[in-house]
């Protein structure tokens, strides 16, 4: 009798936590109506958390700490935030499994509830930019479950169009508006409005300084973020670092909050003729202006990470007597820019480390590396070309080549080392230009293996390009290597099956080889 070795299956799709939260990754896998099961590892330990669906929707999982029912199994598994996650097309929960019937769109929101990655709200809520917004018409909004508080808000903006700083500046209660936005544009149920938006004064009554990040971002109707491309191991290796919990506080009437923005820079040209003391004074503030980018709120407030919240309302009001800009003397008025920015960020950190809440959730941020300005615009710049990359997609589809190429170039210039878009560039200046451009595609698709050499698309893109080519002995093991991560591929079938009946260079099946389930195998007379 013969033993066959249990294989692993193949992740469809992979990730880390860090780079796309897990509310993301529901809603991506609910939009694609996806049928198989989401594996997501525990920070720290063994095992893995297993969620399985059934056409986009819940119907089951097997998790290490079961709840006494399925949601609250689940709501635990939102808290983390620097894990890998897996999307298999198999049922890996099996029988022994909590079942049940959840609709991801409760689901995720009533995790919201427990706290949100403010970077990634402020990513998110910032690509709506400032225009108007409206609820989409036909969503059904009692999918999400909301709670008083959200539905609110939720008819007021219904009621009367507006931005979102305008919106959240009306709200009532600025954490549950800011959960309703954030909910409804991961679901795509946020468009612009194009008639006359709801007008309000600039600064409400009472309301004397400006929305606390996490609690305040800019924001237009970005798809849910996509579901990477899957890799090699069924775990994936390494750690990425989820990056700050909060960006600095944003004056009302900018477009986009300073955690989204580009780094202090050098500042202003020097005036000439400053004294001695105020040039010193001058290269004292461009120079923390820079440093302070690199920065984690500890080091910012000078404080220890067990400083209490006395400790930092101290440190805080010690650094702004330095460091405000209405201490700047009149000399040296260019710089009161570069010091509101200073300012911003040090009275982002006195709010976080004031916060116990707030505190503990970026206390995590800094253990695992992040917490610093540039790490976040880092972590803001791949949530935003993810979202991006989407319109690419719709741009080739449509066959409208030069638009795409636009845009994916500019999105390799923000996020150089992702291969979705190498391979997306290779593919489209090979269908737009054929062999004449093949060598340039070769290049972007070489670049995109690279950075992951199991990529589906740059394997199949470089088998087109060498069939065209008559390289059909170097195509055939790229199609056979793409169906090997994903047997489902109808084209990689295809092409080998075409290889198989007419070249006789293409390889043959072997019994019990790979290629026998595609074209059979003779028995010997």
């Amino acid at each position: 009798m013969c033993k066959h070795r249990r294989v692993a299956p193949t992740p469809i799709a992979q990730g880390e936590l860090s780079q796309t939260p897990l509310a993301h990754v529901i809603m991506s896998v609910h939009g694609r109506q996806m049928t198989g099961t989401l594996a997501v590892w525990p920070e720290e330990g063994r095992g893995q958390d297993r969620v399985l669906f059934k056409e986009g929707m819940i119907h089951g999982a097997r998790l290490r700490e079961a709840g006494n029912n399925l949601e609250r199994g689940l709501l635990p598994l939102f808290q983390r935030t620097s894990a890998p996650y897996a999307f298999y097309e198999d049922d890996l929960v099996g029988a022994e499994g909590l079942r049940g019937h959840i609709d991801p769109y409760a689901l995720v929101a009533a995790s919201l509830r427990g706290g949100m990655r403010s970077e990634v709200v402020d990513a998110v809520l910032a690509a709506h930019g400032p225009k108007p917004l409206r609820v989409v018409q036909g969503v059904d909004l009692s999918r999400f479950s909301f709670i008083e508080k959200e539905r609110v808000f939720l008819e007021t903006l219904r009621a009367a169009p507006q931005n979102v700083a305008d919106a959240l500046r009306a709200a009532a209660h600025r954490k549950s508006a800011l959960r309703v936005l954030y909910m409804l544009s991961i679901a795509q149920a946020l468009e612009p409005f194009e008639g006359e938006p709801l007008r309000r004064p600039s600064t409400d009554p009472g309301q004397t300084t400006a929305p606390r990040s996490g609690s305040f971002a800019l924001g237009s109707h970005p798809p849910s973020s996509p579901l990477p491309a899957a890799r090699p191991s069924s775990r994936p290796s390494g750690r990425a670092r989820r990056i700050s919990s909060g960006s600095m506080r944003s004056p009302a009437g900018t477009s986009l909050p300073p955690s989204l923005s580009e780094p202090p820079g050098s500042g202003p040209e020097k005036p000439d003729g400053l004294s001695e003391a105020h040039s010193l004074r001058w290269n004292e503030v461009v120079g923390y202006a820079n440093r302070i980018d690199r920065l984690n709120y500890f080091e910012m407030l000078e404080v220890s990470m067990s400083a209490n919240a006395d400790d930092v309302r101290s440190a805080y009001f010690t650094k702004v007597k330095k460091w405000h800009p209405d201490r700047l003397p009149a000399e040296l008025g260019a710089l009161r820019e570069t010091a509101d920015v200073i300012f911003g960020y040090l009275t982002e950190a006195e709010q976080t480390l004031s916060d116990e809440t707030l505190r503990a959730d970026y206390l995590k941020t800094v253990k695992s590396g992040g917490g610093t300005p540039k790490a976040n615009r880092k972590l803001n710049a791949v949530l935003l070309a993810a979202l991006e990359f989407q319109k690419v997609e719709v741009l080739l589809r449509r066959k409208n080549y030069d638009d795409a190429e636009k845009l994916v170039v500019s999105l390799i210039e923000s996020v150089p080392d992702e291969a979705d878009f190498h391979a997306a560039l290779g593919a489209i200046v090979f269908r737009r230009d054929g062999l004449e451009a093949a060598d340039q595609a070769l290049k972007h698709l070489r670049k995109a293996l690279k950075l992951n050499r199991d990529h589906e698309r740059a394997l199949m893109t470089k088998g087109r390009v060498y069939v065209r080519q008559g390289r059909q002995k170097e195509a055939y093991p790229l199609f056979e290597k793409v169906l090997q991560r994903n047997p489902k591929n109808v084209e990689a079938q295809r092409q080998l099956r075409l290889a198989n009946m007419r070249s006789s260079d293409a390889p043959k099946a072997k019994s019990g080889g790979f290629l026998s389930g595609f074209f059979g195998s003779k028995k010997k007379k």
